[in-house]
């Protein structure tokens, strides 16, 4: 595990070829992914405090941003970032 990216040595496809191409596109997506965990990322405990409040909702929703940062980004995704349509959606199709 020589370039610390252990999957592009033990896949069996993987050649010192396709190891040349990819670790220099590995190497930008970890440092931008852990500069992002850094700056972005949340406590176990603010994690839990969502997972809580899903668990204990009379009507869960189908989907619970963590962060403004994700609800943001999912609100971007998604038209209804909980989810609630979708569900609507599908349970009046499978209902019929």
């Amino acid at each position: 595990m020589a370039n610390g990216f252990p999957l592009l040595e033990i896949l069996p496809e993987s050649t010192p070829e396709l190891q040349e191409v990819y670790r220099p596109m590995l190497e930008v997506y970890r440092g931008g992914s852990q500069e992002s965990y850094t700056t972005f990322g949340q406590t176990p405990e603010q994690v839990g405090r969502v997972v809580i409040r899903a668990a204990t909702e009379e009507t869960p929703h189908f989907r619970y941003p963590t962060s403004e940062m994700i609800q943001n980004l999912v609100a971007q995704k998604y038209v209804d970032p909980s989810g609630d349509s979708m569900v609507a959606l599908v349970g009046k199709r499978l209902s019929k």
